[in-house]
C-alpha cells in the first residue's frame, strides 16, 4: 500500500483546531439567509420602478434591481420564471407592499440585461515556495469557490444561450456574495 509507506519515519502534524468566536452573530446570520424578506431591503423597494426613459421607445417597468431580485430568488430556489413570478407576488403580497410583479416574459427578456454584479475580489494569502510554483493555491481557491457555488446554487445551469449562461452565473455570485455579508463566522485558533 503506498500510503503505509515509510509510515514509520513519516513526520506527524497534528491537525489545527479552531472555534468560532461569534457563534451567536453567525447563527443568526445563517437563520437570516432563509429568510424570504431578506431580499427586500429598503434600497430594493424603492427602486424597484424603472426610471423614465429618455430615448425613444417603451417604458421600461421594472429597475435591474427588480429584475435582479427576481432572478436571485429564482437562483437561490432553484425555480422556473413562472414559479418566481409567483413567489415574488406571493412575498410581496405578504409584506403588503404596493409593488408590480415581473411577469416571467419580461423577466426572461431582461435576464442579458441584468448582469450588473461581478464575482469577489478573494483575499490575497502569500503562498509558501512549492505552492507557489506550483499554482497549487490558485488552484485550490478555485476549486473551493465552485465547490461553494455548487453547493449553493446547483450543479448545472439552466439556459441556452451564453449571454443568459452569464447573467445567471453573474446572478448567482451576487447571491452568494450577499449571502455572505450577512454574516461570517470568525475563527480563533486553538490549538
Amino acid at each position: 500500500m503506498p500510503f503505509k509507506l515509510n509510515h514509520d519515519r513519516r513526520r506527524h502534524i497534528p491537525r489545527q483546531k479552531r472555534k468560532v468566536i461569534n457563534s451567536a452573530a453567525y447563527d443568526a446570520a445563517l437563520r437570516q439567509r432563509g429568510s424570504l424578506t431578506v431580499w427586500f431591503t429598503g434600497e430594493a423597494i424603492a427602486g424597484w420602478r424603472a426610471a423614465p426613459r429618455t430615448t425613444p421607445g417603451g417604458q421600461p417597468w421594472y429597475s435591474s434591481l427588480a429584475i435582479l431580485t427576481a432572478l436571485t430568488f429564482k437562483a437561490v430556489f432553484r425555480l422556473a420564471l413562472r414559479q418566481t413570478e409567483g413567489l415574488i407576488g406571493s412575498i410581496i403580497g405578504l409584506l403588503g407592499l404596493a409593488l408590480a410583479v415581473p411577469d416571467h416574459s419580461t423577466l426572461s427578456r431582461d435576464r442579458a440585461d441584468a448582469a450588473g454584479p461581478t464575482s469577489p475580489a478573494y483575499r490575497r494569502a502569500r503562498p509558501h515556495g512549492l505552492a507557489k510554483a506550483s499554482g497549487y493555491t490558485a488552484r485550490a481557491r478555485a476549486e473551493a469557490a465552485i465547490g461553494r457555488f455548487k453547493q449553493g446554487i446547483g450543479d448545472a445551469l439552466r439556459s441556452r444561450t451564453d449571454d443568459r449562461r452569464a447573467t445567471e452565473v453573474d446572478v448567482a455570485v451576487h447571491t452568494l456574495n450577499r449571502m455572505s455579508e450577512l454574516g461570517r463566522p470568525n475563527y480563533v485558533r486553538t490549538a
